[in-house]
């Protein structure tokens, strides 16, 4: 079994801000010079968290929801292993192959990489649980700033839940249909360091908050909505 590296341990207690505000107005559209528009969302000052249940549209003080880790089709729950506040499914659960790792504590969240498919170290687990963090699995398509070598073909609307080199959160989610590859080694652009795929195709429901507090559904298919099983979303702090 892979080790929790240590430096991760130290991280969740370092107390460093979870995000910087006035990056850029929320959901603005940037336009790349190659052309390709991507919508994105600074985390800001807002808090970064998981929830198992749908969170509410009429709680004023969120103003992003995504699904987060892939829903299973064989019985509708997480892929792999997912706490929220602590509380999680068990701490033998793995993914099906999926090599990237969210933990969100009170003051901190990092993105990293795991040995695909395997159960979470112990260390790791009991950090969670000790600390009533959050956490879930997911493809890491950013890693320290490098982008692996995906070969897909599938054309999709993509997003990600990423972070800069100083731990600086924000949501991408590309406007149009590309393949992973293509998406990822766009990321870079934004200054992001490490980011950590969110589930689309048919689960690419979402909606965020304008500055007018009207909500803007986020997606384009979304006919497993009523399936998604778990929301990542951005709370500003009332």
């Amino acid at each position: 079994m892979t080790r929790f590296p240590v430096f991760i341990l130290l991280a969740a207690f370092a107390g460093l801000s979870p995000g910087i505000p006035g990056k850029s107005e929320f959901g603005k559209i940037i336009t790349l010079p190659g052309g390709q528009e991507y919508r994105v969302f600074y985390a800001g000052k807002s808090e970064v968290g998981l929830s198992l249940k749908r969170p509410s549209q009429s709680d004023k003080n969120i103003i992003l929801c995504i699904p987060a880790a892939f829903t299973r089709l064989d019985n509708g729950k997480p892929d792999g292993f997912i706490a929220e506040n602590g509380s999680h499914n068990g701490s033998k659960s793995k993914t099906n192959g999926v090599g990237g790792a969210c933990l969100i504590c009170e003051k901190y969240t990092t993105l990293f990489p795991l040995e695909k498919g395997a159960p979470l170290p112990d260390s790791l687990v009991s950090v969670i649980e000790k600390n009533k963090c959050d956490f879930f699995q997911q493809i890491q398509i950013v890693k320290k700033g490098k982008v692996p070598g995906f070969k897909d073909k599938l054309l999709l609307k993509r997003r990600c839940f990423g972070s800069d080199k100083t731990g600086n959160m924000l949501v991408i989610e590309g406007l149009k249909p590309q393949t992973l590859a293509e998406f990822s080694a766009d990321l870079p652009s934004f200054g992001v360091y490490n980011a950590l795929y969110t589930d689309m195709g048919s689960y690419d429901e979402g909606w965020y908050r304008n500055e007018q507090g009207k909500i803007i559904p986020l997606g384009l298919v979304r006919t497993s909505t009523k399936y998604q099983s778990n929301w990542l979303f951005f709370r500003q702090k009332p």
